[in-house]
């Protein structure tokens, strides 16, 4: 019965895993993106103010990647129409500790840190334009007739 049991659970992650690749796939793409522009704007700071402004710039990129990761991780457990409200849950957990995170996040970069204030902001909103802009990058290849 405990073989049978793994097994089933082993297979339940497998199936689950099949039916979120898709969207796994494109949240890493949409991170992946976010801390590419992070980048640009860490090198475009330290061209223009120096490495405080540079590393600020990291931080306010990381204020917005961190808190959408692990949305996606949250929002991406679990799949399948049996899990429906599983589903919802978390979604809706996951966005409210999404914006209490990126918050505390703020909170702390701004005040603990010694940072380029400027920097950090620019790298944030130029990061989260990344999740905006998400359906003009990411096409669902597997619809038909698209």
């Amino acid at each position: 019965f405990i073989a049978s049991s793994r097994f089933g659970r082993l297979m339940a992650n497998d199936s689950l895993s099949r039916l979120n690749a898709p969207a796994r796939k494109s949240a890493r793409h949409l991170l992946l993106i976010q801390a590419l522009i992070a980048v640009a704007c860490a090198i475009a700071a330290f061209g223009l103010s120096g490495g405080k402004a540079a590393g600020s710039a990291l931080l306010g990129g990381a204020v917005c990647i961190i808190p959408n990761g692990i949305f996606a991780w949250m929002a991406l457990r679990h799949a399948g129409a049996r899990a429906a409200r599983d589903i919802a849950r978390a979604f809706y957990l996951g966005e409210a500790l999404k914006l209490i995170l990126t918050g505390a996040l703020f909170a702390f970069v701004l005040v603990a840190l010694p940072v380029h204030a400027p920097a950090v902001l620019i790298s944030f909103i130029l990061s989260l334009q990344a999740q905006w802009f998400a359906p003009l990058l990411f096409t669902n290849k597997s619809v038909p007739g698209k």
